[in-house]
């Protein structure tokens, strides 16, 4: 008897730790997918950046000095 409740308690420590795994699994791929739409976010600030440069570039190659 002894030995099935030892069994038993490590069904339930295993169970537990599951679910914490399973937990941490979530939210690491809640944050992979916050990351990547930040980092997609930083793609168009760079290309409007890019975009607001060139324009300056031609506004300025206007003027001579």
């Amino acid at each position: 008897m002894l030995l099935i409740g030892e069994i038993s308690g490590s069904i339930v420590e295993q169970g537990s730790a599951s679910n914490t795994i399973a937990q941490k699994v979530e939210q690491i791929a809640q944050m992979a997918e916050a990351n990547s739409r930040a980092s997609s976010d930083s793609a168009g600030s760079a290309q409007e950046l890019r975009s607001q440069a060139s324009n300056i570039q031609r506004t300025v190659a206007q003027y001579q000095v």
